[in-house]
């Protein structure tokens, strides 16, 4: 990804980091006509680990090395010397850079039974009857998100104008040098999403 890069460099860097988890999951108990002095006992144990890890390194490096030079323009030893122009040079340069990285979908598709949720129905039990209802949710979750970005931007930049020169002449004309510019624009957007 190296590439051109001048003078006047501008470097617009955006980050936009965001995290989400979302899940669900449902269970339904009935439980009917029991006859007389039973024991009913429902136990319900949910145990959810998740664990999400996203590394993400984005690296831009940009160097850029421009010189200009324009050449030498002479006019002498004539009796009638005409004008000496020296041209112009220039350089020019525009870098744009977008990177785009979304994690999210992962999360976003997961059942990890985060919101565990349900009905018991008890119907018709007998006389004496116990009835014991012993749920257990638990919910391990663990998102790690490790986003190295970075911008390395670096423009070396030269100009140069020749040399223009009447001399020497028994009549001599003007003498004039020209323009040698360099020009670079650099624009970054790296984006994030957990």
């Amino acid at each position: 990804m190296r590439k051109l890069l001048l003078g006047a460099a501008a470097v617009v860097a955006s980050l936009t980091l965001t995290a989400g988890v979302a899940a669900a999951q449902t269970g339904d108990v009935d439980v009917d006509a029991t006859g007389p002095g039973s024991h009913v006992k429902i136990d319900s144990h949910n145990k959810t680990k998740v664990k999400v890890r996203n590394d993400n390194d984005l690296k831009v490096e940009n160097d850029n090395y421009q010189k200009a030079s324009t050449g030498d323009a002479k006019v002498k030893h004539n009796t009638k010397g005409g004008n000496a122009t020296s041209g112009n040079a220039t350089n020019t340069n525009a870098l744009s850079v977008t990177a785009s990285v979304d994690n999210s979908s992962a999360l976003h598709d997961l059942n990890c039974g985060c919101d565990a949720s349900g009905d018991v129905d008890i119907l018709a039990s007998g006389p004496d009857s116990k009835v014991k209802l012993d749920s257990h949710n638990k919910v391990y979750v663990t998102v790690n998100n490790d986003n190295y970005l970075k911008v390395d931007n670096e423009s070396t930049q030269k100009a140069y104008t020749g040399d223009a020169s009447v001399t020497g002449n028994t009549e001599g004309g003007n003498a004039t040098s020209g323009n040698a510019t360099n020009s670079n624009a650099t624009s970054v957007t790296m984006t994030v999403k957990n």
